[in-house]
């Protein structure tokens, strides 16, 4: 009797962590890359940038910043997506390093640079006016991360990317 107790309570276990893996995966498939371009004023070119926030109850806990390398943009990061992203690449790497961020249950952000490789000049103020515009959606747009007084926030970079994350 005891052993046909534990095997219905295993079971009911099992069928615990199931629920919630097919719960949070559902969370994590609803909610779809935003793609947005802001008007640069400095030199009149329009500033691309993608992000992606958990659409769960608790609310993203990070914002994760994307830097891509010389000769690419914000569009390597995410899978494409004929609805959402029709431009997005999804390379192989790029994309695994933003999902992992993701799942951890960090909004993610990508933002293009000016010039295909990053420098401090212009790029600097181009990701201050991203994040400001950023900072300033409402909650339906970037969860409790609007409603937050201090945000923590990781950068990673690849190639030039990695050079000027580690320069702001």
């Amino acid at each position: 009797f005891n052993i046909m107790r534990r095997s219905i309570a295993l079971r009911f276990v099992r069928l615990l962590f199931l629920l919630a893996f097919v719960m949070v995966a559902t969370a994590y498939e609803k909610s779809p890359v935003v793609t947005e371009t802001i008007g640069d004023d400095s030199n009149g070119e329009d500033i691309q940038y993608l992000y992606k926030v958990p659409k769960l109850s608790s609310g993203p806990r990070a914002l994760f910043l994307l830097f891509h390398g010389c000769a690419h943009d914000a569009f390597d990061w995410f899978e494409k997506d004929e609805n959402n992203c029709p431009k997005c690449r999804g390379l192989p790497i790029e994309v695994s390093i933003a999902h992992f961020a993701y799942e951890q249950n960090m909004a993610v952000l990508a933002i293009s640079s000016n010039k295909g490789c990053w420098q401090r000049n212009p790029d600097a103020s181009r990701v201050y006016k991203v994040l400001k515009n950023f900072s300033e959606k409402d909650g339906t747009d970037i969860g409790d991360l609007a409603h937050k007084e201090h945000v923590d926030v990781y950068a990673f970079g690849a190639s030039s990317g990695g050079a000027f994350v580690s320069h702001v």
